[in-house]
């Protein structure tokens, strides 16, 4: 294998085939994303690092009779249908439907402006980055709702940097719409109560 010629420059290539703008601004996602997993910030207190408040959890459900309970509700897994209206839909794409699974446990440059883009990501926490790059539709999941909520779906604590009403179902941000899933999982303990696991369905229709 040939090694190219980079200058000095590891990243040379790169720049070369998506250009110094699009590469800048990857570079420096990539670098912020590192940071909030590695650094000494949010980190230390992010719940699923907390593993003496999920032993706390897990006995206080089984003390006050709770975790049975709880534990039918994470494995009653719901099917949920959500139709997105999209402009720049391609009409052979109307009525296209998504499976979206999320904790079964950027490539915007690439696209023309002009078409419409859909982004995966595991966390809804980068809505702004995906709006601003000029995303459709955000699909993500990570929150689990809350996964321990008061009734109504208020989550007790919010598992992620984002606005509240972003932590579950359709939400809209500027131009970009986006919807997060609670999955089928758990985080520490697998038990719910009023956020059921689901898996998504997205049914995309051309807006006109």
């Amino acid at each position: 294998m040939t090694i190219p010629d980079t200058g000095g420059n590891p990243y040379q290539p790169l720049i070369d085939r998506i250009g110094e703008p699009h590469f800048r601004q990857r570079f420096t996602l990539q670098v912020n994303h590192a940071t909030r997993i590695f650094d000494q910030g949010r980190t230390l207190i992010h719940i699923e690092n907390m593993e003496w408040l999920m032993v706390f959890i897990y006995y206080g459900l089984k003390v006050v009779g709770m975790y049975g309970w709880g534990n039918r509700n994470f494995k009653n897994v719901q099917i949920v249908e959500n139709t997105v209206y999209l402009r720049n839909l391609p009409k052979a794409f109307d009525g296209y439907r998504i499976l979206h699974l999320s904790d079964l446990h950027l490539a915007r440059a690439a696209i023309p402006s002009k078409h419409c883009s859909i982004l995966l990501a595991h966390s809804p926490e980068s809505y702004r980055a995906a709006a601003s790059i000029g995303y459709d539709l955000m699909l993500s999941g990570h929150t689990h709702a809350g996964q321990i909520c008061l009734p109504g779906r208020y989550a007790i604590l919010a598992n992620a940097n984002c606005p509240r009403r972003m932590l579950y179902g359709t939400w809209k941000y500027q131009m970009m719409q986006g919807y997060t899933s609670s999955g089928t999982g758990s985080c520490g303990v697998p038990v719910r109560f009023f956020c059921p696991p689901e898996i998504v369905i997205h049914t995309l229709r051309l807006q006109l």
